[in-house]
């Protein structure tokens, strides 16, 4: 069996799609040099991980073998809740014989349990994926796509990925997810050359609703505008646009509320009890808000 893989990583950092991807190639990489792989999620809270690391979890699990270990750690890990003894723990464990894979899901703070990986760690054992700046954002993610197209062996141009980016926002995840299909249909023609053409043909329907439609729509009362705000948030949560949908979203739900107070017949004193605001705001501001509207038309 070859020792070639490191006997302790570190995946962390702000793109969590990354983040992902690169713990999921290193698995692929332990199986390929017939490492034996297990993970470990420890997500719900260190009460896991530690149970893990004593008596018939995790070390004991793997003890009667050389095995690859994987394990999967929260971003927020505080050294009140007890995660910096087991995180402690965990770097001390990684051997030779039993490399460690730690994959950080979500941002971690520096100055928490994280620290505690930190100090104990070299730099070589650590991979930190970090969001660019945001007048950089564009032009990552453009050069994303050219390379993740060219690895699968396919041509994407410098311009038409960067009408990509404009189209479908920053979202790493979200522009793998269309590289994909657009991929499949060059191969599929037998070309390996991605043209607006293609990009056209595949471009994902919840991209044909803006934020500046639903901006449009919500002040008259087209709430069925409503039901697009997920799949738009979904599709890039890094896109300046997405706030304004965040913004949109919060004023829309309460819309909704208040309508649906309304359509109960609800009292002005139990409406605003049931929606924990105060009476006066919700009589003068709130009701006659969604009333010129018509409550109905927001429940639609």
């Amino acid at each position: 069996m070859s020792s070639t893989l490191p006997k302790l990583l570190v995946l962390f950092g702000e793109e969590e799609f990354l983040v992902r991807r690169a713990a999921s190639r290193t698995l692929d990489a332990a199986k390929a040099l017939q490492w034996g792989t297990d993970t470990f999620d420890s997500t719900e809270g260190p009460e896991s991980a530690s149970g893990a690391l004593s008596g018939g979890g995790l070390l004991s699990a793997f003890g009667g073998g050389s095995n690859f270990r994987h394990v999967i750690l929260p971003g927020k890990m505080t050294k009140k809740a007890g995660w910096g003894e087991v995180l402690a723990e965990l770097v001390a464990s990684a051997t030779k014989d039993q490399p460690l894979l730690l994959e950080v899901r979500g941002t971690p703070g520096k100055r928490g349990a994280f620290s505690v990986i930190l100090e104990n760690t070299s730099a070589k054992e650590r991979v930190e994926f970090s969001s660019p700046k945001s007048h950089q954002r564009d032009a990552r993610a453009a050069k994303f796509l050219v390379s993740e197209a060219s690895s699968m062996e396919f041509v994407l141009g410098d311009n038409l990925a960067l009408a990509i980016v404009e189209r479908c926002g920053t979202d790493l995840g979200f522009l793998s997810f269309e590289l994909q299909k657009y991929v499949s249909l060059c191969r599929s023609h037998g070309e390996s050359t991605i043209t607006p053409q293609h990009v056209k043909a595949l471009m994902s329907p919840m991209l044909e609703q803006s934020a500046f439609r639903l901006v449009e729509a919500l002040p008259k009362g087209k709430t069925k505008a409503l039901r697009a705000l997920n799949s738009i948030k979904g599709s890039n949560r890094s896109d300046p646009s997405m706030m304004v949908a965040k913004v949109l979203e919060s004023s829309a739900l309460k819309w909704l509320k208040v309508a649906d107070t309304i359509a109960k017949g609800m009292s002005n004193e139990e409406a605003s009890n049931a929606l924990e605001v105060n009476s006066w705001l919700y009589g003068n501001i709130l009701m006659p808000e969604v009333q010129r509207m018509g409550y109905k038309k927001v429940l639609l």
